[in-house]
Order: C-alpha cells, then structure tokens, then sequence
C-alpha cells in the first residue's frame, strides 16, 4: 500500500494506492481482459522504457492493519466491470 500523499491534501481524507500482493503482468492482464470480455484488443508493446523496473510487488500488510482492507474480487470481475 502506498499513501499518495501529493493527492491527500484535504485533512478530511488520504488517498492509497492498493495491490492485492500478487504480481500480474500487463499481458496477463490484457489476456484475461480478452477472454473474459470475448473480445480482442488491438495492442502492441513498444522497446521498455530505461530505467523501468521489471516488476513492482506491494505488501498488503499495511492496507489490511490500517485500513481493514482485503481483496475481494480477483482479476476477471477487475476486468470485466471496466
């Protein structure tokens, strides 16, 4: 969990950037869109960017202690309700 702190500038609320502690590409992401949604997406991946990580993981930790938060949904309702 990560708190954006730029974003939570009011004091009446803070704003999190919340993962489910599980790291899924942008592929898996656009394959369970595809086949979850029976449609295809026209994409393509460009050179990655320097400097880019590999790949980013959060620990949820935080986000279930402070804000008695858990993943509910897995990444098909995440894609099919978008």
């Amino acid at each position: 969990m990560v708190k954006l702190s730029k974003y939570s500038k009011n004091k009446n609320y803070e704003v999190y950037n919340i993962g489910t502690g599980n790291g899924i590409s942008i592929l898996q992401i656009i394959e369970t869109f595809e086949k979850t949604n029976q449609l295809k997406l026209n994409y393509s991946f460009g050179k990655r960017r320097q400097g880019k990580a590999p790949s980013i993981y959060v620990n949820v930790s935080a986000a279930e202690n402070l804000l008695g938060w858990k993943e509910q949904f897995g990444l098909e309702a995440m894609v099919s309700s978008a």
